[in-house]
C-alpha cells in the first residue's frame, strides 16, 4: 500500500471522493483511495490510502523524469518554447509515443486533461503523470489515474472553507500546457476528441 498524509487541507477525502465518483464513468484505468488514519513519530494523521500498482521489476517514470533522461533537460521549460497550446500538447504526445512506443497517448493526456478541469485539480505537473516501464522487458504502459489530492478546493490555505465557494473556482489554475482549463482540455479535444463520459448523478455525490 501507499500512504499520503494531509498537509495542506483535505487531500485524502478529495483522492477518496474522486475514485468512488470515476467508478461512474468510463475510465478504468484509475487508483482507488480509502480515507485512512496514520501513525507517524507518535502522531496520528489524517490522510489516504492506495493499493501499490507497481510491480517488484518495474520502475514508474515521471514524464518530466523520462523527458531529463533522454533530452537532459526539463520539460517544464521546454514547453516555454512553444505559445500555442496544440505545440505544446502536440509536442509532449510525440515525445511520448518516440521514446516509450505506446500508442493513443493523445487520448490518454486527454482524458487525464478532462478529469482535472472537471474536477478542478490544479496539480498536474509534468511530475504528475508517469507511465511504467517494465525493467525486464524494457516495454511501456499507462499509469492509471492517480494524485487528485488538490482538487475539489481541497487546499484550505488558498481555498478557505467558510469563502464563498465561486470566488474559489475562479482561482483556479490549470496546468501543465496552460493555466486556463477551458483552453486546455478544448483544444486537446481538438487534437484527439473527448474521451470522458459521466455517468453520475447529484445523488451520487451527495
Amino acid at each position: 500500500f501507499w500512504f499520503k498524509a494531509d498537509h495542506m487541507g483535505y487531500e485524502g477525502l478529495s483522492e477518496f471522493v474522486i475514485s468512488k465518483l470515476l467508478a461512474k464513468t468510463n475510465i478504468q484505468n484509475y487508483i482507488t483511495y480509502l480515507p485512512t488514519f496514520i501513525e507517524y513519530e507518535n502522531k496520528i494523521l489524517v490522510g489516504c490510502c492506495s493499493e501499490n500498482f507497481k510491480k517488484n521489476n518495474e520502475t514508474i517514470y515521471t514524464l518530466e523524469k523520462l523527458f531529463r533522461a533522454y533530452t537532459g533537460q526539463s520539460l517544464a521549460k521546454a514547453l516555454l518554447n512553444y505559445s500555442e497550446i496544440k505545440d505544446k500538447i502536440g509536442f509532449t504526445v510525440a515525445f511520448i509515443e518516440e521514446h516509450t512506443k505506446l500508442k493513443n497517448v493523445g487520448a490518454y493526456l486527454t482524458a487525464m486533461l478532462e478529469l482535472d478541469a472537471f474536477f478542478l485539480n490544479e496539480d498536474r505537473h509534468t511530475n504528475n503523470i508517469a507511465f511504467i516501464r517494465n525493467d525486464d522487458t524494457e516495454d511501456f504502459s499507462f499509469c492509471p489515474y492517480f494524485d487528485f489530492g488538490l482538487s475539489l478546493l481541497s487546499d484550505t490555505n488558498d481555498y478557505p472553507i467558510d469563502s464563498d465557494i465561486y470566488t474559489c473556482i475562479s482561482k483556479v489554475r490549470a496546468k501543465p500546457f496552460d493555466t486556463d482549463f477551458d483552453l486546455q482540455t478544448d483544444t486537446a479535444q481538438a487534437l484527439y476528441g473527448i474521451q470522458l463520459k459521466i455517468a453520475f448523478t447529484e445523488n451520487d455525490i451527495i
